[in-house]
């Protein structure tokens, strides 16, 4: 029997994950056109208190191939397959510019106070760390394939597209849903068998 204290706390999680899920512009926070899912057009705005809203707006025909786009062209394009990423949280962990774990053309400023400001490339590119740039072709692997694997809580695995960065897998929500923490080695150093190391220090 858990002590009611638990019960509430958990509780509480789970109406944040319910609420991300029907809300997904909490996750995005930025303003403009966002696709839902594969098959709905939505927008995402500010209301008067500062929290962020999804506003539904289109629904896509998928069973004819017409799928949500929200780049450049907005609305239902025909699409081979479905290119609309699956988001998640995230949550700064120390100051710098880091790749959103699920869609390439996102990132984020984190402050030294750990504050995240997420940006989105213009340009329909993805973001490059190497580059600090809105220069990755769509089709590349870093946007075309999930950069990230979290099978259990406490994982640990490098950035394959830039060795500096790697992630801490971490399950901090009730729906038992796992969510990678981005996060850097500090100047000169890279991730390399679970550590950051020098660079004579490194496998060749």
């Amino acid at each position: 029997m858990w002590p009611p204290l638990q019960v509430f706390i958990l509780l509480l999680l789970g109406v944040a994950v319910q609420a991300s899920e029907q809300n997904p512009c909490l996750d995005v926070r930025t303003a403009g056109f966002v696709c839902l899912n594969c098959t709905t057009l939505g927008y995402c705005v500010k209301d008067a208190t500062g929290s962020w809203e999804t506003i539904s707006m289109l629904g896509c025909q998928s069973e004819h191939s017409f799928y949500c786009s929200d780049e450049g062209t907005y609305g239902c394009t025909w699409q081979a397959q479905c290119r609309v990423p699956k988001r998640g949280p995230f949550t700064c962990q120390q100051g710098g510019v880091f790749p959103d774990p699920y869609d390439c053309r996102r990132y984020h400023e984190c402050s030294d106070l750990q504050v995240d400001t997420p940006r989105q490339c213009t340009n329909g590119a993805g973001y490059s760390t190497l580059t600090e740039s809105c220069v990755l072709p769509r089709d590349s692997e870093q946007c075309l394939s999930a950069q990230f694997n979290c099978s259990r809580s406490g994982q640990v695995g490098g950035w394959n597209a830039d060795t500096r960065y790697f992630y801490v897998c971490v399950n901090e929500t009730a729906a038992n849903n796992l969510y990678p923490l981005m996060m850097k080695c500090r100047e000169g150093f890279v991730f390399e068998n679970n550590a950051c190391v020098p660079p004579e220090l490194r496998n060749v």
